[in-house]
């Protein structure tokens, strides 16, 4: 009895692997919402979610993408308008520059931009395409890539509900570096207006490790599916005024994500995340995912 278990489990493993390969492939979008997210997050995690229900975070970030419209949502996501938003309420002083904006990335000219700079579409995840030296950058191959993610809507993978109703744009923005060297990733998950767990990437784009500390930086052994540095790093001469703006910016979210970087001692906002990992990452400390889960009140109208 237990191995034919065994062997069902597997196969329905299997065939959850195919899914998710097929969803990355587009060709599962005529799968209702509500199925596909369970499919893909007993993938992910190896546990069925419970959507009435809801406990642990994952799950809750789940509920919000099926119930959760606050119209704010599309504005947070868009990497461009985000920071419109954000100016007012932290100021302009703490925001990277963005230095133009293009509709198509046939239309992009970088004459007039310095020789350092990053490009990016304002609705995709993780699609930066860095320039050192403007001289000897292949903009072709830069405005293919960006064109390629231009034309791919973000949704159909996590259903991520915003991403739908984001006017798409390709724009550079300021090259970001530290005198250091370094220049980890310092992301913020908040609830209604709460700092509560902060998220330490670094090496993002080789051997990324990621620590975990509290709001008042006290080293956190807990584990989500990146490995650990090893290290517990001192605490930013700017992290007081972080946590300050951040309490500014997700002031009346039921639950927001809200990155930043710290350039030569000054804070400047990465970008506004409402779906971490698209809730398919759980953590592996399940009473841990189950507290971060208690923090999104669903019962309670914060929009």
């Amino acid at each position: 009895m237990l191995k034919k278990v065994g062997l069902i489990t597997r196969m329905v493993d299997l065939l959850l692997k195919i899914y998710a390969g097929l969803t990355y492939r587009g060709c599962t979008k005529w799968v209702p919402d509500e199925t596909h997210l369970k499919l893909m997050y007993r993938q992910a995690t190896g546990v069925w979610p419970d959507l009435k229900k809801p406990k642990t975070f994952g799950e809750k970030l789940q509920w919000m993408k099926l119930n959760d419209h606050n119209p704010l949502y599309p504005i947070l996501a868009d990497k461009v308008r985000s920071k419109q938003w954000a100016s007012p309420i932290i100021g302009e002083s703490y925001l990277p520059k963005v230095l133009a904006t293009w509709e198509s990335a046939d239309s992009i000219d970088i004459s007039n931009l310095p020789d350092k700079f990053v490009l990016k579409t304002n609705h995709d995840s993780s699609g930066v395409i860095p320039c050192t030296d403007k001289s000897v950058f292949n903009l072709t191959a830069a405005k293919k890539r960006l064109q390629a993610q231009l034309n791919t809507d973000y949704y159909w993978s996590g259903r991520e509900w915003p991403y739908h109703e984001i006017p798409r744009l390709a724009f550079a923005e300021e090259f970001l570096e530290d005198a250091s060297g370094d220049l980890p990733d310092y992301k913020i998950l908040c609830f209604d207006g709460e700092p509560e767990l902060v998220e330490v990437h670094k090496n993002r784009f080789t051997n990324q490790t990621m620590d975990l500390y509290s709001p008042s930086w006290q080293y956190l052994d807990i584990r989500w599916d990146v490995p650990p540095s090893g290290q517990v790093d001192p605490k930013p001469g700017c992290w007081d005024l972080i946590i300050e703006l951040t309490k500014r910016l997700s002031q009346g979210l039921r639950h927001v994500r809200v990155d930043w970087y710290i350039v030569n001692g000054r804070p400047l906002l990465g970008e506004l995340t409402l779906f971490d990992g698209s809730g398919f990452e759980a953590f592996l400390n399940r009473e841990y995912d189950e507290y971060l889960g208690s923090l999104i009140r669903l019962d309670k109208d914060v929009q």
